[in-house]
């Protein structure tokens, strides 16, 4: 099942106003369109961008695996090509995914990074320690929000000092979490939800 909305459902989870209205534009007015007529996140994603449509998951009925899926694979290919000591905390995310994780498992995670976030000395490794907890925690539908944005932003701050400017490593980035949004949608999103 694709993720679906409504603008009923986005009003109630708090969706930004300004993106309520720009959405609502787009598709003809709320009266017109119909205040529970179903609204593919594709559209969202199209009208609002790519973090409204990311946000907008906490309104989509059963998207909690597909929201899963994608925070996952934002984080891990954030954490990609980096020496990390959190690949145990990534396995353990891959885990609640796919629903064979532990609540101990969980609980060890979440212990782990709450030391390693005592101990951080720098701007990077807090990004890296929040979005993986963020990755671990509940609710599903607020998790792939928080991971994406952490993620950019520790690409970000780990890759700029390579790329002129400054910048275009979190515009790589946000390119590849919205084509590889999109892969979800489109193509992989039966992988995700079978």
């Amino acid at each position: 099942m694709i993720p679906m909305t409504s603008f009923t459902l986005l009003r109630k989870a708090g969706f930004n106003k300004k993106m309520y209205r720009r959405l609502a534009k787009e598709l003809g007015g709320i009266r017109n369109y119909g205040p529970h007529i179903p609204i593919h996140i594709i559209k969202i994603l199209h009208t609002c961008g790519l973090y409204s449509a990311v946000w907008a998951l906490r309104a989509c009925p059963c998207a909690d695996k597909f929201a899963l899926m994608f925070a996952y694979d934002c984080a891990e290919h954030a954490l990609k090509g980096q020496d990390h000591q959190f690949n145990e905390v990534l396995k353990v995310a891959q885990h609640i995914v796919h629903d064979a994780t532990k609540a101990d498992e969980i609980l060890t995670a979440q212990n782990m990074l709450q030391e390693a976030l005592q101990k951080v000395t720098t701007v990077g490794d807090t990004l890296a320690i929040t979005m993986l907890l963020k990755l671990i925690s509940k609710p599903p539908l607020e998790t792939a929000y928080s991971v994406a944005t952490r993620a950019a932003a520790y690409v970000d701050n780990i890759d700029s000092h390579h790329h002129s400017p400054p910048w275009m490593a979190l515009q790589h980035e946000i390119e590849w979490q919205k084509q590889h949004f999109i892969e979800l949608l489109e193509g992989g999103v039966n992988n995700v939800l079978d």
